[in-house]
Parts: C-alpha cells; sequence; structure tokens
C-alpha cells in the first residue's frame, strides 16, 4: 500500500489536472475571493463541488502552495480516509479473511488513485472516494455484522458529500436500500444511523442551494434544462459502446459471486449494486464521457476483486475461466491507467504551445469556445487571470441547435417542444455577459474557435466571431484586438495596448508555485 501510494503521487504531483478540476479551482478561489455562485461564475453542476474544493484553496493561500498540490494533496487526504473507514467496516464482515481484507484494501486504494489518471478530483472521483465506506457498510448490514453508532454516522456523512455532488449519483444508495428492505422484509430498515446521516446530510445541502445559493434553482437550471437535450445528449448507441468495458467487468463478477449466505456474498453483492446504480446514472446523464463512467467502473473491478476470492464456490467447470478472464481484465486495467496517467487532452495540449501565452507575454485570458480545454488547465499552468464567468460557453450548442431547429423545421415535432423565447433569451444573455465580462477584465489575449463547427457532438454549423460581432458593444471592444497567431482549431487576438512584459506576475505566480 505505501507504494502504491507513493507511485499515486508521483504521477501526480506536478502533473496537470483535467480541465474540469481545474476550472474549480479557478473558479472557487474567484467565490472566496468575493465572487457570487452562479451570478459572477456560472456553472451547470450544484455547488457540492465548490465546496469540497474550497479546503485545497485555503491551504494553498495560506501555506503559498500552488492550488494543484494543494488538491492533489486533499484528495490523498479524502481517500486515506475513505480507507481507514472502510478497514474498520471489513473487519465487521463476518467471513471475510485478514487476506481477503488486506486484498480488497490494497484494490480499493488502486481505484481511488490510480485508476482515475486523466481523470483525476472530477466529481465522479470524488464520489467513488467518499461512496465507499457507505457501501461497504450496506455489505456489513446485509451480512448481519454490528459496527460502533459513530462509524455508521461518519460512512453516512461521507455519503452524503459522495452522493451529493450529482442529483443522479442518489440511485445508488436507493437502490441499495431497496435490497436490503427485500432481504430484511422490513419497510423500515432504513430506519439505521447510517442512512438517517445520510437523509440529514442531503437535507442540509438542500437547504444550503435554496438559501445561499438559490440563484442555481432561479436562474441556471431553468438555462441548463432548456439546452441540454439539444446540445449535449449522445445517441444511445454511442453512450452504450462507451459502457462495454463497465459491462463486461459487471457480468465477470456475477459469474465470480460467492454462493454462500456469507461476508464475501454480502460484500460482492453490494459493489455489484453500486456499479449497477452509478451505470444507471451513467446512462440517465447520456454524455458517454470517460469520467463519468468512473464510479461504476470502479464498484465493477471491486465486485470483481471480491467475487476472485469467492470463485471457488462457483460450479468447478466455470471457476477457472472466470477466474483467468477477470486476472486478464484486471491487468488491462491497470496498463489503461498506467497509460492514461497524464492529462494528455488535444485541444488542451495545444493551447499550452501557444506563443503568445508563453514566456510572461500575457496577463489575462478568455476564449469565444464551447470547449472547456480550450481554457482549462492553460489557465493554471500559466498563471493566467481568467476574465470570463463561464468556463466556456457552454450554453451556446444547444441553444444554437435549438435555434437551428426553430428556423429550419418551425412546425416539427422538435419545434414544439422548444421554448422560442427561452431562447432566445439564453443567446442574448451569454453575449451580454461575454461583453460585460470583457469589459469588465479586458484580457490581453483572446483565443477564437475557428472552426465552423461549434462542438463535437449536437454540433451546429455557426461563426461563432460573427455572432459577437453582431452585438454593437462586443464590435466596439474587438477594435482593440490584432490577431497575432494561429494554433489547431484557434486563432488568438491580442488586445492593442496590452502590457508588452508582465515578468514580475509571472516570476511571482511561478514563485508561490515552486
Amino acid at each position: 500500500m505505501a507504494g502504491l501510494i507513493a507511485l499515486a503521487w508521483w504521477l501526480r504531483a506536478g502533473a496537470l489536472l483535467n480541465a474540469d478540476t481545474s476550472w474549480y479551482l479557478v473558479a472557487t478561489a474567484r467565490w472566496l475571493a468575493g465572487g457570487r455562485l452562479y451570478v459572477d461564475i456560472v456553472e451547470v453542476n450544484p455547488p457540492l463541488a465548490f465546496f469540497l474544493t474550497v479546503p485545497a484553496t485555503v491551504a494553498a493561500r495560506a501555506l503559498h502552495l500552488d492550488t494543484t498540490i494543494a488538491f492533489v494533496a486533499e484528495v490523498f487526504i479524502l481517500a486515506m480516509l475513505s480507507l481507514a473507514l472502510t478497514w474498520r467496516l471489513l473487519r465487521a464482515i463476518p467471513g471475510l479473511t485478514p487476506f481477503s481484507r488486506r486484498f480488497f484494501l490494497l484494490a480499493a486504494l488502486f481505484v481511488m488513485l490510480l485508476l482515475p489518471a486523466k481523470d483525476f478530483g472530477e466529481r465522479e472521483h470524488l464520489a467513488l472516494i467518499l461512496a465507499l465506506p457507505h457501501v461497504v457498510l450496506l455489505g456489513v448490514r446485509h451480512a448481519g455484522g454490528n459496527v460502533p453508532r459513530w462509524l455508521a454516522v461518519a460512512a453516512g456523512l461521507l455519503g452524503a458529500l459522495g452522493f451529493g455532488l450529482k442529483p443522479h449519483f442518489l440511485l445508488v444508495p436507493l437502490l441499495l436500500e431497496i435490497s436490503l428492505m427485500i432481504r430484511r422484509r422490513r419497510v423500515l430498515a432504513f430506519l439505521r444511523p447510517e442512512t438517517l446521516a445520510l437523509a440529514a446530510g442531503i437535507a442540509c445541502y438542500l437547504a444550503v442551494i435554496v438559501l445561499y445559493t438559490p440563484e442555481y434553482l432561479q436562474h441556471v437550471v431553468p438555462m441548463a434544462l432548456a439546452v441540454y437535450e439539444q446540445g449535449f445528449r449522445r445517441p444511445l448507441w454511442w453512450v452504450s459502446y462507451r459502457a462495454v468495458p463497465v459491462v463486461l467487468a459487471l457480468l465477470l463478477a456475477f459469474m465470480l459471486r460467492p454462493r454462500e449466505e456469507a461476508g464475501r456474498h454480502a460484500l460482492a453483492w453490494v459493489l455489484w449494486l453500486a456499479a449497477i446504480g452509478f451505470l444507471a446514472a451513467f446512462f440517465w446523464q447520456m454524455k458517454g464521457w470517460d469520467y463519468q463512467r468512473l464510479p461504476s467502473y470502479s464498484f465493477a473491478i471491486l465486485a470483481l476483486v471480491a467475487g476472485l476470492a469467492g470463485a471457488d464456490d462457483a460450479s468447478p467447470t466455470r471457476a477457472r475461466p472466470a477466474r483467468l478472464a477477470a486476472t486478464a481484465l484486471l491487468t488491462v486495467f491497470a496498463l489503461n491507467a498506467f497509460y492514461f496517467a497524464h492529462y494528455e487532452q488535444e485541444v488542451a495540449m495545444n493551447m499550452l504551445k501557444a506563443r503568445s501565452l508563453a514566456d510572461g507575454r500575457a496577463r489575462s485570458f478568455a476564449s469565444l469556445s464551447a470547449d472547456i480545454a480550450a481554457n482549462f488547465p492553460l489557465v493554471n499552468a500559466r498563471c493566467l487571470h481568467y476574465s470570463s464567468r463561464f468556463p466556456a460557453l457552454w450554453l451556446l450548442p444547444g441553444a444554437m441547435r435549438a435555434q437551428l431547429v426553430l428556423d429550419k423545421a418551425p412546425g416539427s415535432g422538435k419545434a414544439a417542444r422548444i421554448d422560442q423565447r427561452k431562447i432566445q433569451a439564453i443567446l442574448r444573455y451569454v453575449r451580454e455577459s461575454v461583453v460585460e465580462d470583457l469589459q469588465r477584465h479586458p484580457p490581453d489575449i483572446i483565443a477564437v474557435d475557428r472552426r465552423r463547427q461549434i462542438y463535437d457532438f449536437g454540433a451546429v454549423r455557426v461563426d461563432l466571431l460573427g455572432f459577437f460581432l453582431a452585438e454593437p458593444a462586443f464590435a466596439e471592444l474587438w477594435k482593440n484586438y490584432r490577431k497575432v497567431e494561429t494554433l489547431g482549431r484557434h486563432d488568438f487576438y491580442q488586445r492593442v495596448g496590452a502590457a508588452e512584459s508582465v515578468k514580475e506576475h509571472i516570476t511571482t505566480c511561478y514563485h508561490r508555485r515552486g
């Protein structure tokens, strides 16, 4: 375990974080500096991800650390806490040998710190870490074991943080509770310390959203619902294709499940159910992105590991081939984790090569792009001020596609489901917000996505720069910018009169990073 922890830290320390996690580091720092969530920082997800990023941001400021290093350290600390609780819970499951417990703990450490690879720090990764003790505790309940009340409450509160990151994740505890009710044949089987703690945590979180960030429910959610289907949903066949590795692991885990009604059976069963619940959340979101399948992927692997110890309980005719297949699959998982250990998204890597942003030539940056990789982790790596309230122009693909449907087929069934006034209001809001942000904090460099296809799916052929130039205030502002570079899919424009040298800013920034 110590070797795996050291290896994981060596892979992560100094490496780039993915675009989403990098954005949360920047946005949380802006929020703590006085910005208003969902007004000055417009994000589609609920605020728990910001709350969980606060410790790293505060520690980085107090200790003069780079926030990336501080966040990686925070995730490692959360993983160690989760593993400590999991170890205590495994000891309460009857029938597990010391070797089985240690082997499972080693596998849990692997899926927490090494398997995420480029998706390290994503909300799904945090959900996996925080939810594991609660899932293992359900294994204790299925096996008839008992744990101290404080341990159950701790697992429930961590579960509230994990499952609360996205509403889709609540499918998992719901599925686990239904399973326990059926097993115990008691409707009130859910009245336990961990379940009450989880429910109390979720209720408090909902109260915080309503009272502290009402703009999320009043402003962001209606806009997201209006553009989500048109802009972000991928076809069912594509999402199903992306789920194939998870389904394969689930099938093998089911084949290798221990037959006896003992601890191994209970542990393997609840892990398998958790993987099913997270897989359902993956399909609910209908995007097919790698990081969104991480929890189902990880719990399927853990169910497979739990089943390996009990494979001899299955029929002899299928025990050996199932074990061989499971071992091969676990090997593939391990090789995959090492291969993708570093974040190397093509757009993000191209942005880091821009000459106009290197060697202290800019202090601030913005982009006209719907791709978050155009902005992050570039902003973090180059120590730039980010001059936008949006992580990327995420509202535009769906809004523009909806407008296209209304223009081309106004009487169709698709058009009937679109609120034209709401779509036009969203397009106007994005244009006015971009102008307001650029006027308030004029960036030294603006990158413009020059593709006619605004996004990889839910695609719309559009002149993105032309869309903003239709706004007179933007056209006036744009007179101050000159094209200085083209790299990949982006054109880079520099503000006339921008400081030619910002060495002091960059030197200070990198001193802090060091």
